[in-house]
């Protein structure tokens, strides 16, 4: 399923703040990333990257791109094959959708849940690079 941006702003509370990293490849508002390296992201191809967090706004190959991590409530699209709770545990998977399915459930939780798969959530993101 093609990824399709979430809608109006992603930021739920008032910002823990974000840090701007270079795309690599197309990004869209509200899609998980994780770091390639240094100060570049991308969204997940597979369910094993660790996710870092959720880019701000659409964004291109080689152009800037804000990212809400740790300490932020943010929208994102949520992917499940069975409805999930608010509490649940949850990471990156492939196509920049967040999911309890993920390798890594990386210290992000749901506060609010999607009625549909693919649908928008909000999640806490809690911490990145270990499961919870």
């Amino acid at each position: 399923m093609t990824f399709v941006e979430v809608d109006g702003s992603i930021v739920m509370q008032p910002p823990a703040g974000g840090i701007s990293f270079t795309a690599s490849g197309s990004i869209y508002k509200g899609q998980s990333v994780y770091i390639v390296d240094g100060y570049t992201v991308k969204v997940p191809t597979t369910n094993n990257q660790i996710m870092y967090g959720i880019a701000a706004y659409n964004t291109v190959d080689g152009d800037k791109v804000t990212v809400y991590s740790v300490g932020n409530i943010v929208k994102c699209k949520l992917s499940s094959s069975s409805t999930l709770s608010v509490g649940t545990k949850v990471g990156a998977i492939a196509g920049g959708y967040v999911s309890d399915s993920a390798t890594y459930c990386s210290g992000a939780i749901i506060t609010k849940t999607s009625t549909s798969n693919y649908g928008d959530g909000e999640i806490l993101i809690l911490g990145h690079g270990y499961s919870l």
